[in-house]
């Protein structure tokens, strides 16, 4: 884990943890004057209902959101001990979770400015936040690939999952600094159409990544939708 992020990932341990995600246990609210809904566009999500969303038209991504890679081991090192152990959790190697983290970033912010009420506006360091707009902060915790790393001589690997992650998004009202927004999911990444484990099929690094790129595309699609439908209330 990186230590920048150490403190925020167990902050959030009890909020984005299987468990509760699943059984939506009683978690203390992850800010203050946040509410959770029953049905929210993801597993948990709290909004401040004394927030008027309809005051805003645009949004900006902030740069600072976090990724946070689960530690099972190098991933030269991963794939041999995995199959040995019938394990299915590999390492990722520096390559791939820069183009993890990219794809995620371009997917999501793509899907995000196809909101119908919402422009997705894009700011320059020194540039000041404009009236009017919201800040979306995007954090991905806990990600494990189910894809073990190539080997040569090895032949192809088969899989229907692509890997897991946990993904936090805040919405921050840039007035007040405070975050008037909340969501949280684990969700895993995996083929179109949720193929399961009787379809698996030939899994390499192009076809893992068209999956993650899909992946983040949902989830920037979803809290698109999810704005859009406070302009309504």
């Amino acid at each position: 884990m990186k230590p920048i992020i150490a403190g925020f990932a167990l902050v959030l341990g009890a909020i984005v943890s299987p468990a509760s995600l699943a059984a939506k246990e009683p978690v203390k609210a992850p800010a203050e004057g946040l509410v959770e809904v029953e049905k929210g566009a993801f597993q948990r999500t709290w909004v401040n209902p004394d927030f008027d969303f309809q005051a805003y038209n645009k949004l900006v991504i902030a740069p600072n959101g976090q990724v946070d890679y689960r530690d099972v081991g190098p991933a030269k090192n991963s794939r041999s001990s995995a199959l040995r152990s019938n394990g299915q959790k590999f390492g990722i190697n520096d390559t791939d979770r820069d183009r993890f983290e990219r794809f995620t970033s371009e997917s999501f912010s793509k899907q995000l400015a196809r909101s119908k009420k919402f422009e997705l506006v894009d700011l320059a360091a020194e540039e000041k936040i404009e009236p009017g707009t919201l800040i979306v902060r995007g954090h991905v915790l806990d990600v494990v690939s189910n894809v073990a790393p190539p080997v040569a001589g090895s032949g192809y690997v088969l899989s229907n999952m692509v890997g897991e992650a946990a993904v936090v998004l805040e919405i921050i009202d840039p007035v007040s600094g405070k975050t008037v927004a909340y969501a949280a999911e684990r969700s895993v990444i995996q083929r179109r159409g949720n193929s399961s484990i009787d379809t698996m099929m030939e899994s390499n690094s192009v076809t893992a990544f068209a999956e993650v790129k899909r992946w983040a595309g949902r989830i920037g699609s979803r809290l698109a939708k999810e704005l859009d439908a406070s302009h309504a209330v």
